[in-house]
C-alpha cells in the first residue's frame, strides 16, 4: 500500500510539474496551495475503496474536487501498470 501511495504521489508531482510548465496556465504571482498531504491522500483512497464519490471525498476532506479526481485517476493508472 505504501508503495502504491509513493508511486501515486510521484505521478501527481510529475503532473503538477507538467502543469506548471504549460504556458499561460498560472496567471497569479503564487501557485495555489495543494490541500493534499500523505494523510489526506491515504484517507481519500480509503474512502474511494469504500465506494465514496470524488465529490463526497472532496467535501469530507475539504479538498478541491479536481485534486481528488486527479488523485483517483493517477491511482487507477498506477494500478493498471502494476
Amino acid at each position: 500500500m505504501e508503495t502504491t501511495l509513493r508511486v501515486t504521489e510521484a505521478g501527481i508531482q510529475a503532473l503538477a510539474t507538467e502543469l506548471h510548465e504549460l504556458p499561460g496556465v498560472m496567471t497569479g504571482s503564487t501557485a495555489p496551495r495543494s490541500g493534499f498531504n500523505l494523510g489526506k491522500r491515504t484517507q481519500a483512497l480509503r474512502l474511494h475503496r469504500q465506494g465514496e464519490s470524488a465529490e463526497k471525498i472532496a467535501a469530507s476532506l475539504e479538498l478541491p474536487r479536481q485534486e481528488v479526481e486527479l488523485l483517483l485517476k493517477v491511482h487507477r493508472i498506477v494500478l493498471k501498470n502494476i
